[in-house]
């Protein structure tokens, strides 16, 4: 959370108050990457809900955490079942 609070407070955000988006952002970022891909699907399709991974995404990358939380960023075959991660074209591994 080091980074994330570094870049708010440089933003000219207080401290207290770049601690607690600091957590915040942490706390979601955590959340999403305990759920499975099929919760995770069930919170994409919903529009209202994908700033949620566009700020676990960016505290992951700040932080150099995951950052490929989004499903909707997977490749499906026919059943719905993940093939490969678009973000790793030479990734060939079949995804749980």
């Amino acid at each position: 959370m080091r980074n994330v609070k570094e870049t708010l407070k440089a933003a000219g955000i207080p401290s207290d108050a770049a601690i607690d988006l600091g957590i915040a952002m942490d706390n979601i970022h955590k959340t999403l990457c305990r759920l499975d891909m099929q919760n995770r699907m069930a919170l994409a399709i919903e529009p209202s809900f994908q700033p949620l991974f566009t700020i676990a995404e960016e505290f992951g990358r700040a932080e150099g955490l995951n950052a490929e939380l989004n499903p909707q960023s997977y490749v499906h075959d026919k059943t719905n079942k993940i093939v490969k991660h678009v973000f790793h074209s030479n990734d060939n591994a079949i995804a749980e």
